[in-house]
């Protein structure tokens, strides 16, 4: 079942980010940088925040979230006119319950949605290494456009991230 996430699924919601995120980037980093990241970006007042100020699907199954994608107006640039562009900013699946298409339901509910279903564009972030992911988005008709490097609270080299954006004209493949 996918639905709105609620302040009284912060707990899960954080517990669920921050293991998934050290499962799948916890090596391409040092521990200290790993922890400073979950501490910063994933703790349980960063999910409420998240919740309060963007929009938040889970996947749940008995009872269990097992997964989630975070949505919400990309801030125009400075040189820019205010757009309707939104932005995925993550999609979060349980290792147990990856590939088993709850990812796949996720992005193709979060495209329904009125906000994304009538943006202009929708940008989003995925680590170049994810070639999983990146596959997904295509799939959904998002294809790179550029890429930045991904810092760590100490400043240490890392990988980078591909920028992707689906465009208001294309269709979804799926």
């Amino acid at each position: 079942m996918i639905r709105p996430a609620t302040s009284s699924d912060v707990q899960a919601l954080s517990h669920l980010a921050m293991t998934t995120y050290a499962a799948a980037f916890g090596h391409s980093m040092a521990a200290s940088d790993l922890a400073a990241h979950l501490e910063n970006q994933l703790a349980p007042r960063h999910i409420e925040r998240m919740i309060n100020h963007d929009t938040v699907l889970v996947a749940e199954i008995n009872g269990q979230i097992i997964g989630f994608i975070r949505f919400g107006k990309l801030a125009p640039a400075a040189n820019c006119a205010a757009t309707n562009d939104q932005e995925v900013r993550r999609l979060y699946v349980a290792s147990a319950f990856q590939h088993q298409g709850i990812g796949t339901l996720l992005l193709r509910t979060a495209l329904e949605h009125a906000d994304l279903r009538d943006a202009d564009h929708i940008f989003l972030d995925v680590w170049a290494q994810n070639r999983g992911a990146q596959r997904l988005y295509q799939r959904f008709g998002f294809v790179v456009v550029g890429e930045r490097p991904f810092v760590v609270e100490s400043g240490a080299p890392t990988s980078c991230d591909l920028i992707m954006v689906r465009r208001a004209d294309r269709s979804a493949l799926i």
